[in-house]
């Protein structure tokens, strides 16, 4: 179990400088230089980009697949709204957060394809909300 953690962790690592060990089967990234570079080059984040994704509070917390894309599109839609920004006090933000659940959807496919290990992501601006 160890060594399976090791290599999740050495997987993580090439995503990003500062990877913590939190226990056995749980680590930290901080992928906030990462998200500001690609900011740099992403326009809108599509949908199809978040195919693994649950956004809480869009949606049902279920297996529904067409719930899960109906609320990350209606988050999205929220994100990149020139006009609504009612729920979104600061949308540069949730545009962050956007761009980091692209990159955990490609940092969860390299845990699986490298180790075939299955993993699960969260996301927030910090560990602390």
């Amino acid at each position: 179990y160890r060594n399976a953690g090791r290599e999740v962790i050495a997987v993580l690592s090439e995503f990003s400088n500062i990877v913590e060990r939190a226990s056995i089967d749980e680590a930290y990234i901080d992928l906030t230089d990462v998200v500001h570079e690609r900011m740099k080059s992403i326009g809108h984040i599509a949908a199809s980009q978040l195919s693994n994704t649950f956004v809480v509070g869009f949606g049902p917390d279920n297996n529904d697949e067409d719930a899960r894309k109906a609320g990350v599109m209606e988050w999205l839609g929220q994100v990149y709204s020139d006009t609504d920004t009612s729920l979104m006090e600061n949308t540069e933000d949730f545009q962050e957060l956007a761009i980091a659940g692209v990159i955990v959807e490609e940092i969860r496919a390299a845990v699986l394809s490298k180790t075939q290990f299955h993993c699960s992501a969260g996301i927030a601006h910090n560990k602390v909300k």
